[in-house]
């Protein structure tokens, strides 16, 4: 799915063949499957309407149709949806179109907005402020709040390293991972300064 406010358009080409002398319609409708009509995805030609007609002209194999990928900020996992055809008609009678075993197109939208979260640390001035060396022989915890927004789906797990003129004699730990559950915002951070 796009984010940058542009949709983008599937383009799928209806195609008949056999005696292509008569005019044929065939209808296309769209079923939600994750993903929802209106919001998520459209016909281009017609974005009220769930069901449209294909209309081929005398001698014409193929016609294209235009399903639009909304772009928005909402971060979302992947989603689907499908396109069926409907019924066929022809005219005159005589045409003789039916309709192939082929009817159902599954069409997936693939996440986007990064929808398991964006990680910023809450309280960067702790930092500055209290991480400092005690002087009673134990180590100073210091606990920094990291907030995931803009997508919870899914468990992740980001990883962090301290960098600069440090080294273990400074932290217990250079380096470690802190776990985010599905929908969970906040997760505590702990770094150890040794004495």
């Amino acid at each position: 799915e796009p984010d940058d406010g542009m949709n983008s358009t599937i383009v799928v080409a209806v195609r008949r063949s056999g005696v292509v002398s008569g005019a044929v319609d065939v209808q296309l409708r769209l079923y939600d499957q994750d993903a929802v009509r209106g919001s998520d995805y459209y016909f281009s030609s017609d974005p009220s309407s769930a069901t449209i007609t294909v209309s081929f002209a005398p001698g014409s194999t193929e016609e294209i149709v235009g399903i639009a990928i909304a772009a928005d900020s909402v971060a979302e996992i992947n989603e689907t949806f499908l396109v069926s055809l409907l019924q066929v008609s022809s005219t005159p009678a005589h045409a003789h179109a039916f309709q192939t075993s082929h009817s159902w197109l599954s069409f997936g939208i693939l996440e986007n907005d990064d929808a398991r979260g964006v990680i910023a640390v809450a309280d960067a001035q702790v930092l500055v402020l209290n991480l400092s060396e005690t002087t009673d022989g134990t180590d100073a915890d210091v606990s920094l709040s990291l907030t995931r927004s803009a997508g919870l789906h899914g468990s992740i797990t980001v990883f962090w390293s301290i960098s600069g003129d440090v080294d273990a004699t400074d932290f217990r730990a250079l380096s470690g991972s802190v776990n985010f559950a599905d929908g969970q915002a906040v997760a505590t951070l702990t770094l150890s300064v040794r004495d």
